[in-house]
This record gives C-alpha cells, structure tokens and sequence, in this order.
C-alpha cells in the first residue's frame, strides 16, 4: 500500500483531496453498517471482522481507511493526521453511519425510521451487564483495536498488505469475546447512526462512546513510547508524565531507546584487538588497559577490549562502532566477521561510540 494506512499521500490539490478522502469515508462507514448490523447475529463476528478488513484495503489508498472515530480521534492525538482533517473524518463518519442506518430501513422489512429499541443494530446491554461493565468492555476492546491499528498501520515496519487483514481480525475477536455482553461496538458512529435513526437506547449511547473515547486515548497515549509522536497535542500531555518516569518501565520501544542512549555519558573510546603498530598515540591501548579490557564488552562474538571497562558500567554490549564498519571490524549485531573471532591480532584501530543524539540507520 503506496505511503501506508492513516498516512496516504495524494498528488492532487488540496480541496480535492478532502472531497475525496471525505467521500471514501463516508461511503466505507455506510457500507460497514449496512452490513454489520443487518446480519444474523450468531455471524455477527465474521460480517463485522472481515467487512472492516476488506473496507481499509478498499480505502486505505484514498482516505487512510480510519473508518472509526476512535481512529480518527486516536491519531488526531498523537499528531498523525492534522485537526482539520480529522473534524472533517468524523463528519463523514457520523454522516456515513446515519445513511447505512437509513439503507437498512429502505432495505430491510418492518424497519422504519424512529421505530425505537427494536431497530436494527441498536447496542445496549446484554447478559445482565450493567453500565460499568460495557464501559469496561468497549474502552478495552476499543484500545485493542486501535493499537492494532498503531502496530500494522503506523509502526515502523508496517505490514502493508497485511495490515488490513489484521485489523479486521482485532475486530473479529473482539466481538466473539465482548461482544456477548456490550454487542462490541467499537465505534462511535457505529453507536450514533442507528440511535439517530431509530430513536433506540440514548441512555447507553453515551456509556458506549465514553468507553470508546478512552480506548482511544490510551491507544494514543501509549503510542508516545512505541512509535513516537508526530504533534503537539501528545507531547503536550507527555512530557509532564515523562518527567515523573512513569515510561522508563515502557518496554524497549525506539523512543525509549534513543531517549536513553541520549542520556549516556560523554563518547567512550572502544578498542579493538592488540597493538602491533608502533603508533605511540596516547589514545592507543596500553598492556595493563588491554588485560583490563578482556572482562569488559564483549559483541556478537568478538572480543572488544576497553580501556576503561573497570571504571565504566558495562552496557550489555550494545556499544556500536560507527566507524567500524568502514574498517570491516563488525557486521550486524549477533553476527561474527572473519577477522578476530579469537579477539587475537587485529591492526590497532579505535572509533568513537557516539551515544549522544541517534542518526537514522545507526542502530
């Protein structure tokens, strides 16, 4: 998929991309609860899995294939898609969801407009679930659901051709687990079209998009340490939670780690091999630093002697030559090159092992 789900690049101009985008969603989230909510119920799962699936591969070229306000709101958050752009997503969603609604009434036999709770594809409560269970339930289920959006969509590497395919199935599951209770909306325009139409449970509409609501905004929330942030509105809530740690336990995202080679010490210097040269450097390994530095780093099975391993922590041999490649010294992490498998007998040679500000492809 050319420019990635949520982040499509159009070449036309800039009103007609909005007309188009607009009218992708519009039509996608018509489509999707035509046949979502007009199906028998024990398939619920299945039409509601795998028309989402089928209707981000159809429009995830056009408009990014959002779909879902929660998407829309989740990525507004973190600064994917501008705030305009998304005001004129959620429109075309709510928009889109009252005409499937309206579909299914032209469609459907013994459904008419503000005929009530019996309308087709209303969401209330089942099993007994009171309102505090399908607020639990849909701000669960919604922030699986994004985040899978997050991972196939916006995380580097996507999954492409596959992403689609995956988010339908976060949706499958979803309503094969929750949707026993809350029927798993997962979407607020899904909640709002048939209520709007059908006059049918305003008093859970509510509980529905507030669960929803908060899926969404922990799906962006947590985004921040996994995949970075591209606005302000994520920093802005962020970096104060930032400053109390409350992410330094956060996984091993890429933000975190940059975050953290960014507060290493000053550039230590790695040595590589024993000194044959006569090169009388002051930098150049001395005998006694060698002994030192055979307990010190040790990487992808060749021996790297550092000078000042008895006065540094070691860091889990994660330090990377940038220069070394040039010298044929290292390959990739975990791999052994021909040279030094033994850490005996190679040309002295140092190199800085930057840990100050990451550069792309570094690491």
């Amino acid at each position: 998929m050319p420019g990635g789900l949520l982040q499509t690049k159009h070449r036309q101009p800039l009103t007609v991309q909005f007309g188009i985008a607009f009218l992708a969603e519009l039509l996608g989230v018509l489509i999707f609860t035509l046949y979502g909510g007009s199906g028998p119920a024990e398939y619920a799962a299945w039409t509601n899995g795998f028309t989402l699936a089928v209707l981000v591969y159809a429009t995830a070229n056009v408009s990014g294939g959002h779909l879902n306000p929660a998407v829309t709101i989740a990525t507004m958050i973190s600064g994917h898609i501008t705030l305009f752009a998304g005001l004129i997503y959620l429109i075309a969603q709510v928009s889109g969801a009252c005409l499937g609604v309206l579909l299914q009434v032209a469609l459907l036999p013994n459904a008419s407009v503000g005929m009530g709770e019996p309308g087709v594809g209303c969401f209330h409560t089942q099993q007994g679930a009171d309102r505090g269970m399908v607020y639990g339930w849909e701000a669960v289920m919604t922030f699986f659901l994004v985040s899978t959006v997050y991972a196939v969509a916006i995380g580097e590497p996507s999954f492409k051709e596959a992403g689609p395919l995956a988010i339908g199935l976060a949706l499958f599951v979803s309503v094969f687990t929750g949707g026993t209770y809350t029927g798993a909306a997962l979407n607020p325009a899904r909640v709002l079209g048939p209520a709007i139409v059908y006059h049918c449970y305003w008093r859970y509409v509510w509980v529905y998009i507030l669960g929803q609501l908060t899926g969404a905004i922990l799906a962006a929330l947590v985004s921040w340490p996994l995949y970075g942030s591209a606005g302000p509105i994520l920093r802005g809530i962020v970096r104060p939670l930032q400053k109390t740690g409350v992410f330094d336990k956060m996984g091993e995202g890429n933000s975190k780690l940059q975050h953290k080679l960014h507060e290493l010490p000053k550039p230590l210097k790695v040595f590589f091999g024993t000194d044959d040269s006569d090169d009388d450097d002051d930098d150049s390994p001395k005998k006694g630093d060698q002994e030192q530095g055979e307990q010190g780093l040790h990487h992808g099975g060749i021996n790297i002697l550092d000078t000042q391993a008895s006065e540094r922590p070691q860091y889990g041999g994660s330090i990377l030559d940038t220069q070394a490649s040039e010298r044929g010294l290292l390959t990739a992490p975990g791999q052994r090159t021909a040279l030094n498998v033994q850490g005996t007998r190679l040309p002295t040679s140092t190199a800085q092992a930057y840990v100050g500000q990451p550069q792309p492809g570094r690491l």
